[in-house]
């Protein structure tokens, strides 16, 4: 049996033809349309991608820690396989992989944000903050970092610093509808009751338009 299974990298969708071979859980992937701004990733590395995004995490860590033992550099592959550990509960060598992925690319923001969120999912919000500071250091007009690090700044009660980062990552990115219900949460919080009927009204025309 074969089929094509798309998954993303960095933002970029790429396909890849998955083969069951012997039985379930034995596979042959081949990448039919790798990312074309990382063309330069080893085959295996995008092959443990797919199992990731597939929910097949041991599959995904095995493929993962063969391939680091011969490219020790990759950062996609200590990237993922520190998200595959996060989802099987594997807490610290989850965290072991984030250092490592974030040592290896001081000048990308992906490893520091996937760092922020596995902290905030700890309850380190400190540390998730952190992180995030870091990733919009690197990333200033990136919304999906301004919305992370406003998540987390609520958590703080930290609404005014929240509201700074929504109402940026709204300017940035104004189609999003994601951003104005969140923005309507803090608003709502800070009573600010009729602001936060029109962003949720806004929220609800850009997802009709989808």
């Amino acid at each position: 049996m074969r089929f094509t299974v798309e998954a993303y990298f960095d933002g970029e969708s790429f396909r890849a033809n998955r083969e069951l071979i012997i039985k379930p859980g034995e596979y042959v992937i081949t990448i039919s349309e790798p990312p074309t701004r990382y063309s330069n990733l080893n085959v295996e590395c995008l092959a443990a991608l797919i199992y990731d995004e597939l929910a097949e995490y041991e599959a995904a860590i095995s493929m993962m820690s063969d391939h680091i033992a011969t490219h020790p550099e990759c950062v996609a592959s200590f990237n993922n396989r520190a998200l595959a550990y996060w989802e099987i509960g594997e807490s610290e060598r989850a965290i072991a992989d984030f250092d490592e992925a974030v040592r290896l690319s001081p000048y990308e923001s992906k490893p520091a944000k996937n760092r922020g969120h596995f902290k905030e999912s700890m309850g380190d919000l400190e540390g998730a903050l952190a992180d995030f500071d870091f990733a919009i250091r690197i990333s200033p007009n990136d919304p999906y970092l301004r919305r992370s690090r406003a998540g987390a700044r609520v958590k703080i009660e930290d609404l005014k610093g929240a509201m700074e980062d929504l109402t940026r990552a709204i300017t940035l990115e104004p189609q999003l509808a994601g951003q104005y219900e969140t923005r309507a949460n803090v608003l709502s919080l800070l009573g600010h009751l009729k602001a936060a009927r029109s962003d949720r009204e806004t929220a609800l025309r850009l997802k009709g338009k989808g």
